[in-house]
């Protein structure tokens, strides 16, 4: 089963009621995906799909783990341990995708 290919948006409704209220939505057909969701909800999700476009979103977990890994080999084994500028890439790699800052 396939899904709505991205890019996915995200705009407050339509509906003049719902001042706090956001839908989900592509633009190319024009394609309501989500309505009556709270901003933050709606920016997430809308994130997350356009993040995931042309990757397997079921090897993430792996991926990052893969990214600890290496991290941790490349700051004990590699000379410059952490300071390694293949470390900082990974590391920021890392800490991005754990929700942080890279």
């Amino acid at each position: 089963m396939s899904h709505t290919p991205e890019p996915w948006k995200t705009d407050r409704t339509s509906s003049k009621s719902l001042d706090d209220e956001w839908e989900i939505f592509t633009e190319s057909p024009i394609n309501f995906i989500a309505e009556f969701i709270e901003k933050n909800n709606a920016q997430r999700i809308v994130a997350c799909v356009n993040g995931c476009a042309g990757l397997n979103p079921a090897a993430y977990r792996a991926c990052v783990e893969a990214l600890r890994k290496a991290h941790s080999t490349i700051s004990d084994e590699c000379e410059g341990g952490v300071d390694h500028p293949v470390a900082r890439l990974v590391f920021d790699a890392l800490a991005h995708a754990e929700g942080g800052q890279p």
